[in-house]
């Protein structure tokens, strides 16, 4: 017995293949050495270099795997393993499915834990685009003409148009600034200025802020379909004003042009009248700078709620 456990404090085999962790062997050997009758020898047995099964080595913690287990007994020379030394930077992480955290995915990860996600609806959708609140008009809100109902209503109109409603509120504003009793220099009345050629603009002048609503909506929706857009196409905010400012062109991108004449040679002045809205100063007014225009003229939902 002596001799057999030298063999096993310098050769460093261990002869009892058993599938178990066992850093001293301390019940079997044990059984063994009882069965023997070597009882007093026990205490002189030197801890085992590893087990050599193909479960669990005594050298490395009880998760790993043994990565150098053996078939059966016999010399093994064991060589404790380099150490390792993670790099954060490599492209594979032996120590995780996924990749390593680096700086960006740590912070994709708690932003995405952090915040739960949440449901948009469209309409949300269609009132958080990213526009400025826009410039506050005196004399509305509570207690006017102009208050949470009007907002409300152009929101609803919008709406049925396939609009966003601050679109519908900016050509408004820059029409008339949402004075329903606006009159201009060539007799246009009302919050998009309807044109007398057109419209009966003295009895547009009697109408309420929310009656006129309800005929900018009926007109907005006739301009819509007769001039080639789908009943329910989205409408841009250069396809929106076009409907107001020119609609007989308004599926154009160039909506007028410097000098143009009509058929009896008169001169149109369809660009001359507004030549404020060409913004690049190319002799033409085109959807973009309608669009450009709108920008420049949103309302904030603050002006009906005050």
């Amino acid at each position: 017995m002596m001799s057999f456990q030298q063999n096993i404090r310098f050769g460093g085999c261990n002869p009892f293949m058993m599938g178990c962790f066992n850093p001293r062997m301390n019940f079997f050997m044990g059984l063994a050495a009882q069965t023997a009758g070597l009882q007093p020898f026990m205490p002189m047995m030197p801890v085992m270099p590893m087990c050599t099964c193909s479960i669990f080595n005594s050298y490395m913690p009880m998760i790993y795997a043994n990565p150098y287990a053996m078939g059966g007994f016999g010399g093994y020379s064991y060589q404790a393993p380099q150490t390792f030394t993670y790099n954060p930077q490599a492209t594979s992480n032996p120590f995780a499915t996924a990749a390593p955290a680096t700086a960006a995915n740590k912070t994709s990860a708690a932003s995405t834990s952090a915040t739960p996600s949440k449901e948009v609806t469209e309409d949300e959708a269609s009132d958080s685009e990213s526009r400025p609140q826009g410039m506050t008009l005196k004399g509305k809100g509570r207690g006017t003409q102009y208050g949470p109902e009007f907002l409300k209503r152009v929101k609803q109109i919008a709406k049925n148009l396939n609009c966003n409603y601050r679109d519908l509120l900016a050509v408004m504003n820059s029409e008339s600034s949402l004075n329903a009793q606006v009159v201009g220099r060539n007799g246009a009345s009302g919050l998009i200025c309807f044109m007398p050629q057109f419209f009966d603009v003295a009895k547009i002048r009697k109408m309420s802020p929310m009656e006129q609503l309800d005929l900018v909506e009926k007109t907005l929706k006739e301009s819509k379909v007769t001039r080639g857009f789908a009943a329910d196409a989205k409408l841009s905010k250069g396809d929106l004003y076009a409907l107001v400012f020119l609609p007989a062109r308004a599926n154009s991108e160039v909506l007028c042009t410097k000098g143009e004449k009509g058929r009896d040679g008169k001169l149109l002045k369809y660009y001359e009248s507004n030549s404020a809205l060409d913004y690049n100063h190319d002799g033409k007014i085109t959807k973009a700078e309608m669009a450009t225009r709108i920008d420049k003229k949103y309302v904030s939902d603050n002006t009906f709620l005050a």
